[in-house]
Formats: C-alpha cells, sequence, structure tokens
C-alpha cells in the first residue's frame, strides 16, 4: 500500500504526542510544509524518473535550439535526450544481423564506415541542461522532429510514487521538517503559563530530534548508488 497524505499526518501527530499535546500546525499547514521542504529534499536522492515528448511547440520563443522542459512537480535534472533514429550510421554500426562466415569481412568494413560517418552525421547531437528548465541541444537541426527525454523530477505531491522501501526515510525526514517548524514556533515564546505555574517547553528537544533524524537518514540515502545507465562497450 502506497504512502499517502492522511496515513504520513497521522504517524506524524502520533509522533508528537497529539492528542494529548497540542500542535500549532493546521494539518493542511504540515502538508504545505512538507510538499515545499521534504519532497523536493527528499527527491534529490531518491528521485522519480520520468519520460517526455519534446517538439517545436516546446521551443523558448524566438531561439531554435532552446527547448523548455516544463514539469508541474520540478525538474532535478536530465539524464539522456533520445533523438529519432532514422538512418544506420545514426547507431554508430549497420543494421545488425547475424553474418556469415563469408561476410565477416565485409561486417566488419561496415562498423568502421558507421562509426565514421556517426561522428559527421547531422544527427549527432549534444545537450546541456540549465535548471529549472532550459534544455539546449546543439547543433540546431531538430525543428519539426519530436524527441524522447528522460529526466529526474520530483515526486508527486499525493505521495504516491515514494518508493515503499524508502518509506521510512521519507517520513523520518518530514518528521524532522515538522520538528524543525515547531520549534521555530514554540521558540518565539520559551514558557507557558498554567495553573501549576510556568512551564518551560521543550524547543532544544525537538531541535536535536530532528537533526539527528535528517542527518541520519541523509547520511543512509548519501550511500545510494548512482541512478546511471553504465554502457559496456
Amino acid at each position: 500500500m502506497s504512502l499517502t497524505p492522511s496515513s504520513l499526518l497521522t504517524w506524524i501527530k502520533q509522533e508528537l504526542g497529539h492528542p494529548y499535546f497540542a500542535i500549532e500546525r493546521t494539518d493542511e499547514e504540515l502538508l504545505a510544509l512538507i510538499r515545499d521542504v521534504t519532497l523536493p529534499l527528499f527527491s534529490k536522492y531518491v528521485p522519480l524518473v520520468s519520460f517526455k515528448h519534446l517538439t517545436s511547440a516546446d521551443l523558448a520563443p524566438g531561439t531554435v535550439n532552446e527547448y523548455l522542459l516544463n514539469d508541474p512537480d520540478g525538474v532535478i535534472t536530465v539524464l539522456d535526450v533520445l533523438l529519432p533514429i532514422t538512418i544506420p550510421w545514426t547507431l554508430g554500426h549497420p543494421w545488425l544481423l547475424m553474418p556469415g562466415f563469408d561476410e565477416l569481412p565485409n561486417t566488419i568494413i561496415d562498423i568502421h564506415v558507421a562509426r565514421t560517418r556517426q561522428l559527421y552525421s547531422l544527427w549527432r547531437h549534444v545537450w546541456e541542461f540549465i535548471p529549472p528548465n532550459r534544455l539546449f541541444i546543439y547543433p540546431s537541426r531538430l525543428q519539426g522532429v519530436s524527441f524522447l527525454v528522460r529526466y529526474e523530477k520530483v515526486h508527486l505531491k499525493d505521495f504516491s510514487t515514494i518508493p515503499a522501501r524508502f518509506e521510512h526515510s521519507f517520513r523520518n525526514l518530514a518528521l524532522a521538517t515538522v520538528l524543525d517548524n515547531i520549534a521555530s514556533v514554540r521558540s518565539k515564546y520559551q514558557t507557558i503559563a498554567t495553573p501549576f505555574g510556568e512551564i518551560t517547553l521543550n524547543v532544544e528537544d525537538l531541535r536535536t530530534r530532528a537533526d539527528t533524524l535528517r542527518t541520519q537518514e541523509l547520511e543512509r540515502l548519501s550511500t545510494l548508488p548512482p541512478n546511471t545507465i553504465v554502457e559496456l562497450a
């Protein structure tokens, strides 16, 4: 079962002692805080990988090679730009069929020819991504052509894309964010008056717990292997 805003709020409020202790934020404020702070932070370590087709309609006004990669959740970085394959030497090798023994020498020659052609092919492009959403492709020969972009983005705001094996880390990071915020609120009034006298609030305890949780989870997430595809030649 995927994580939901309701289940996350229930867990966080229980960790804060609700309903026996008051919480200075509404449910809506807590969710907005988690979405604005925790979600982007978590996504830097465990991003959501997505794909999107871009065409000439996505060009920035007045440009020929600057595309706007817009995503409502926020783009972290571009992993790859996949151009259409229309000619054999786009691949750097001819169409690979199983050659017979007599055809092998010619196949080897064809491979070398295709690799040389690829170096000078009009379809040999390079790209550069500039946050938050600008994608440059050089040279500018893609007018009217649709191509695919594979990119990392921030997870969805309903938390449904948080992987199950990282749910514990996300919960702790969200709790750390809330603890920090409540500590900031409570620091405005260090004590409160009660019929039994003044009570000192646990501001430093909240901050210490928040720092410990955040440090612990970020150290764990930073040891994850990179989300890359390695091509072995």
